[in-house]
């Protein structure tokens, strides 16, 4: 890096000089922190049709993109909310990436919360839009 300094008004600039090279694959997809059927069931989610066309499908092999992976951790969170899971939260932990391979490991830390069922007397209210508020 260069450091410019600009003494008038007490700051200093850095420049990174970068050589951009082949952009990264993704390496493995996990997930932790939810018991080992949720793991399975949101590891398949995630290669379900639904989640290609949601541009959530994390496929090993494919360019790394920050887009598809937040997309991937807002669909984990919504298949969390479709199992009663309405307090789950899902983190995405640093990413590894191996130099050697060019690919990036994720890790998706998930803390499902407690089961939340939620019923209402009196009106026809939706699932879907019950899921959304």
């Amino acid at each position: 890096p260069e450091v410019k300094p600009d003494q008038a008004h007490g700051l200093a600039n850095i420049d990174f000089h970068i050589k951009l090279g082949q952009r990264a694959k993704y390496g493995t997809v996990n997930i932790v922190g939810a018991t080992p059927e949720e793991t399975a069931k949101l590891q398949s989610s995630l290669h379900s049709l639904r989640a290609r066309f949601r541009g959530a499908r994390l496929k090993q092999g494919k360019t790394y993109t920050l887009k598809h992976v937040r997309l991937a951790r807002t669909w984990l969170q919504g298949q969390l909310a479709k199992q009663n899971y309405l307090a789950g939260t899902v983190h995405m932990k640093p990413v590894q990436y191996d130099p050697q391979t060019n690919r990036a490991d994720l890790t998706f830390e998930v803390n499902p919360g407690p089961v939340v069922q939620v019923k209402t007397e009196g009106a026809k209210i939706s699932g879907t839009r019950l899921m959304r508020a």
